[in-house]
């Protein structure tokens, strides 16, 4: 039983500014810095990122290395902010994530503006449908993928809701629950992964709520993100597809034994107790597929 416990989402001040209008400007306005050769996530993260589309058979062709960010402390440091107002919502960075960037059609991002007009929002995934997602962009239970299967939810106690969820903040669609997980190898050393999508989102189109798994009214868990003081707004739900467009994939990689500090739930119900452990068993060099597909997934959200 896990009444009373408090799970920590945020840490820290919260710092807001102002950012330029554009995509993900640059460190001297506060952005992460580009990968830096002295940073340990970027080796680990593109590891794992190489094995992604090497195991999935992903085309390198959908991403463009310009818009790679790191949000390591190194590379963006506790001095620069947490909450950064771009677009008609806040950003909240996504601290301690390794970003690739997605190539977006030049055109919609000048016909929409996207990147002055639109939200920032996140989308926890599982590995094995980067691909179909990159293809065909976000999904919805029901919908058919590029391998012939059709999506369905996970974690919503049975419900096909027929729509996109995300969430203004990663310390909430980021969660080992929400997510994927999975095992995979850097210099003999066996690692775990997860991934994310950044995306940018149409107002108008999607509706705010507060979560639905009843960590508060459950768990009394109150803060899910310190950083959004609105805990109404958590979880975004959207029936528009065309409205919620992927710019970056998110890795965030850690050593087995030592989890992040958001990335645990009251829901969890021990799924992640290997990990905590350090028992992941050896993988040779490539993706746990087995684990991709099955340790974790974003409740309701299609995939």
């Amino acid at each position: 039983m896990m009444t009373g416990l408090a799970f920590a989402f945020f840490q820290g001040p919260i710092h807001v500014r102002v950012a330029p209008a554009g995509r993900d400007q640059p460190p001297a306005a506060g952005q992460a810095n580009p990968p830096s050769k002295e940073c340990a996530l970027s080796s680990r993260s593109r590891a794992f990122f190489d094995q992604l589309l090497a195991t999935h058979n992903i085309s390198r062709a959908y991403f463009n290395g310009q818009h790679d960010r790191c949000y390591c402390d190194y590379c963006y440091n506790s001095f620069m902010p947490d909450v950064i107002v771009a677009g008609p919502t806040q950003y909240i960075v996504p601290r301690g994530w390794y970003r690739f960037g997605i190539d977006v059609p030049r055109g919609l991002v000048q016909q929409e503006d996207i990147f002055r007009k639109w939200s920032v929002s996140f989308h926890g995934t599982r590995a094995y449908l980067l691909k179909s997602l990159l293809s065909n962009g976000l999904a919805m239970p029901g919908d058919k993928l590029l391998d012939g299967s059709i999506l369905a939810s996970h974690n919503c106690a049975g419900r096909q809701d027929h729509c996109i969820y995300t969430s203004p903040t990663i310390r909430y669609a980021g969660l080992g629950f929400y997510t994927s997980i999975t095992e995979f190898s850097f210099n003999g050393q066996n690692l775990v992964g997860q991934t994310v999508l950044q995306c940018r989102q149409q107002p108008g189109t999607y509706r705010m709520q507060g979560e639905t798994m009843g960590f508060r009214s459950r768990w009394n868990q109150q803060v899910l993100c310190l950083a959004l003081p609105d805990q109404s707004q958590v979880e975004w739900t959207t029936e528009v597809r065309a409205g919620v467009v992927p710019y970056g994939l998110l890795v965030r990689v850690f050593e087995p034994g030592s989890l992040p500090d958001n990335f645990e739930s009251p829901v969890d119900n021990g799924r992640f107790e290997h990990i905590k452990r350090a028992a992941l068993p050896g993988v040779a060099g490539g993706v746990g597929v087995a684990a991709a597909r099955g340790l974790g997934a974003r409740r309701g959200q299609g995939d």
